[in-house]
């Protein structure tokens, strides 16, 4: 529910203050780093022109282990 609301929020946001901004519909990681990684990789090979990413309740460690390891999946 808390995520259902951020989400909420977060889009409300751009809609009222940034409406030039074309957000993406949402993906899910599940918090596993291993999806994450393929997910994330996918969707900046599909959206090259990508201005952001905004993430919901991510655990700071992984986000370091993701940014240590992503040459590995390229």
């Amino acid at each position: 529910m808390c995520q259902e609301r951020a989400e909420i929020s977060f889009r409300s946001c751009f809609r009222e203050y940034a409406p030039e901004f074309q957000l993406l519909e949402t993906l899910i990681s599940l918090e596993d780093i291993h999806l994450a990684q393929v997910v994330t990789l996918d969707l900046l090979k599909r959206h090259p022109d990508l201005a952001g990413i905004y993430v919901w309740r991510w655990e700071l460690p992984r986000v370091q282990l993701w940014n240590h390891d992503e040459a590995r999946y390229r």
